[in-house]
């Protein structure tokens, strides 16, 4: 069995550190067009998750922990049904998508990428759009994983293109999903919805004194959420 940790928008699999700490066989794989990995000519949550596939070759059934992003790339990895997924925790996942979020991605986009002549200034640019400032250490690895230098400049190290992917639809995704699901949202995260979650008829955890990142502030709890989804 195998735990795969998959992160949210922007950032790489070092976010997941915390959680490696407690869990170091798990895999924390960089997502297409973030870190080091392939970037995609096309992003959609399905092509991520078939990327994923063919370039872990995982063996044996799987569970995965997702946040935001990851999580519905955990889904879509989970509903191909060519990999044995066993439970999928979808933690932080956004379900309701305004116009206005969306044309916000589009304008991320159609600006590329921004260089930065000084690391620290990129760094702080990456903590602030992936909600990690006051979480992590400017000069942890964990967070010189998510800049990329070149020519003596500086850039968040992630494609742009991603931000073109659009809204995810959890309800269609769920109903091609035969593994054990739970669905989990740190109680200050603004972004993932008790109400709009409950929709969808699957069991959901509240994670107290966290937010958006649940799973740098409380990395332990959100571990333990594997074992909770498969007693669900």
């Amino acid at each position: 069995m195998t735990v795969l940790l998959l992160h949210g928008l922007g950032c790489t699999g070092r976010v997941w550190d915390g959680v490696r700490e407690l869990a170091p066989d798990a895999v924390a794989p960089d997502l297409a067009g973030h870190g080091s990995a392939p970037r995609l000519d096309t992003y959609t949550y399905g092509a991520w998750a078939a990327e994923l596939l063919e370039r872990l070759r995982p063996e044996g059934p799987l569970q995965v922990i997702g946040h935001s992003l990851g999580g519905a790339v955990g889904l879509e990895l989970a509903a191909r049904g060519d990999v044995d997924v066993e439970i999928v925790v979808g933690l932080g996942i956004k379900s309701s998508w305004s116009d206005d979020d969306l044309a916000g991605m589009a304008r991320v986009a159609d600006k590329g990428v921004t260089w930065f002549d000084e690391l620290d200034v990129a760094v702080d640019r990456h903590l602030l759009t992936t909600g990690l400032r006051g979480l992590l250490d400017p000069a942890s690895d964990a967070v010189r994983a998510g800049v990329t230098s070149e020519d003596g400049r500086w850039r968040l190290a992630v494609d742009p293109e991603v931000h073109r992917v659009g809204a995810f639809d959890l309800g269609e995704c769920l109903g091609r999903v035969g593994a054990a699901v739970l669905l989990a949202r740190g109680v200050d995260d603004a972004m993932s919805v008790t109400d709009e979650l409950a929709d969808h008829h699957v069991p959901i955890v509240e994670i107290a004194d966290a937010g958006h990142n649940a799973h740098v502030e409380r990395p332990a709890e959100v571990l333990a959420l594997l074992e909770r989804a498969g007693a669900a």
